[in-house]
């Protein structure tokens, strides 16, 4: 619940601009023959240029990816039934999410209840379903996603799911076959880092990621996934491999970064080498704004938990923290090549 908290605690501190320096994006975009980004109208500090939501199918029954967000849902259903009308989209038939924060289911209700309006075909709506999860299905009822499920949208339109928790604890991608690609939610973005619930369940998710892009590029009998559409962002085209790895060295990155740092504090003495996860952040971070460092310091707690069950760190009551580990992480740390994610 706790990226829910910071998403919520970004709107409340930031209005509802996307941050400077992001590549634009369209309200809306015609991906493939058979995909088009829609954007949630919401962006903010966390969400960039707004949730994207996605179109799919060559027919006039198309599955609907996401929802966008509740606070902005009356004009993104405004501006997603005009789409349908441009696609001759006579039916959803139904709603997959890739997880349950509120900038991507936000918007069921408002879908379902403008169908009824138009007397149309009312969406199913599936969701990865956690007994006791974080992120429950709010306010409608939903269909749970299996890892492997497939969707056949039409005859020439294959999805399918796979489970990739660590953002959330219900994260799902789903696999557009015929487009090569893969829609990521929020594990992936399209410029930038993610938050992340857990991080080990983030980095085996990752390298899930990474080793079905491997095995279909490998398969002949298996159309290789050369393509991300993201939760958020510009989608990335015939470099998805490239992107999956930029992540997951982002990641090792930061854990270097973590252990040398730590391990400079201790040589100097201070406090007995402890430090503070809020303190620990600007020498990591830098100068970040304080919204973004609320982000930072979870990740970089996430960070230091893993490292402490690895027993790198050593931990002490409430929140202070000591190298464990000294060995030279230096060439380790070099030779990781310079990314442009922040987080």
């Amino acid at each position: 619940r706790k990226s829910s908290l910071f998403h919520a605690l970004g709107r409340l501190l930031t209005d509802r601009k996307a941050p400077k320096g992001l590549p634009p994006l369209t309200n809306y975009e015609k991906l493939s023959d058979r995909c088009y980004r829609i954007l949630g109208l919401n962006p903010g500090s966390h969400t960039l240029q707004g949730t994207n939501t996605y179109l799919i199918g060559l027919t006039n029954n198309k599955i609907l990816i996401d929802t966008g967000e509740d606070i902005t849902c009356d004009n993104y259903t405004n501006l997603l039934f005009n789409i349908l009308s441009l696609t001759n989209t006579t039916s959803i038939t139904s709603i997959l999410l890739t997880h349950g924060h509120g900038d991507h289911q936000g918007g069921v209700i408002a879908i379902i209840n403008e169908c009824k309006k138009r007397n149309m075909n009312i969406p199913k709506v599936y969701k990865c379903i956690i007994k006791n999860g974080d992120f429950p299905a709010k306010g409608y009822e939903c269909i749970d996603i299996k890892h492997n499920d497939l969707f056949k949208v039409d005859d020439s339109t294959t999805i399918r799911a796979v489970f990739a928790p660590g953002h959330t604890d219900d994260h799902t991608a789903f696999i557009l076959e015929e487009d090569n690609a893969i829609l990521t939610g929020d594990c992936i973005l399209g410029c930038g880092s993610t938050v992340f619930d857990n991080l080990y369940d983030y980095m085996s998710s990752l390298n899930k990621i990474k080793e079905l892009m491997i095995c279909q590029s490998l398969n002949s009998n298996s159309k290789p996934i050369v393509n991300i559409y993201p939760g958020h962002g510009p989608a990335i085209r015939n470099n998805a491999l490239n992107k999956v790895d930029e992540y997951i060295n982002h990641r090792l990155k930061r854990e270097y970064q973590i252990l040398i740092t730590l391990q400079q504090l201790y040589n100097k003495k201070l406090s007995h080498g402890y430090i503070s996860t809020w303190s620990l952040v600007p020498l990591i971070y830098g100068n970040i704004p304080i919204y973004v460092r609320i982000s930072a310091h979870w990740n970089l707690l996430h960070h230091l938990n893993k490292l402490f069950i690895e027993k790198k760190v050593h931990y002490k009551f409430p929140d202070l923290w000591r190298a464990n580990d000294f060995n030279d992480y230096t060439n380790e740390l070099n030779n990781l090549k310079d990314d442009q994610l922040v987080g």
